[in-house]
């Protein structure tokens, strides 16, 4: 099985599995197992994001193992062709055989996550860490609370039918040529998506 793995440092992105060759060419892997390529960026001193694409031929695993940085990770991902998705942390182990187009998990920074995608997938995600001192600035007090929620792992199945769909507007959006825009545009549009999450009310 092919990993990627990462961490937060600074409160910034790197990715360990990458050889420093694969980060001078443009943060790419291409091998028998999958290919993929990924961008990194700063949305804020206490946030940064970063965008993976990638084609797995067999199971591939991204890795998160978590450093100094206090806040928490959104993970938006778009995926094609996925016969499951397995999400995994030091607490909990769950396996979606029928994941939807665009799931969105959330995660405290200070714990371990692999998530697990099915052979032949072909995925896009979107991470985005926050500094815990930023939550209540970024988002509203409700939405902020329901991050926090130890129950929030799979954010997206909380999400009414009309929030899910302008979600997976706003992913199609964000993931359209990704990789051949400016990173202020970008930021510009993960800082919408951000804002967007603010009014989209919880199945509770």
């Amino acid at each position: 099985m092919q990993e990627i793995s990462y961490t937060i440092c600074s409160n910034h992105f790197f990715h360990t599995s990458l050889s420093k060759e694969q980060r001078l060419n443009g943060m790419k892997w291409d091998k028998p197992a999958s290919k993929g390529r990924i961008m990194s960026g700063v949305l804020s001193p206490a946030s940064s994001y970063s965008i993976t694409e990638f084609m797995a031929e067999k199971e591939f695993a991204v890795n998160y193992q978590p450093g100094a940085s206090q806040g928490y990770l959104i993970i938006v991902n778009q995926l094609e062709n996925a016969a499951f998705l397995q999400v995994k942390t030091q607490d909990r182990l769950e396996t979606d055989y029928s994941p939807r187009e665009i799931e969105v998990i959330v995660l405290p920074a200070n714990k371990e996550l692999t998530v697990t995608y099915a052979p032949k997938t072909i995925g896009k995600r979107l991470e985005i860490f926050i500094e815990e001192s930023q939550l209540d600035v970024i988002f509203s007090s409700d939405f902020a609370t329901l991050i926090k929620d130890e129950d929030s792992l799979y954010l997206s199945n909380k999400m009414s039918g009309q929030c899910y769909e302008r979600l997976e507007t706003l992913s199609r959006l964000l993931f359209t040529e990704t990789f051949a825009i400016a990173d202020k545009m970008i930021a510009s549009r993960i800082v919408s998506m951000l804002a967007t999450f603010n009014t989209m009310t919880p199945e509770l």
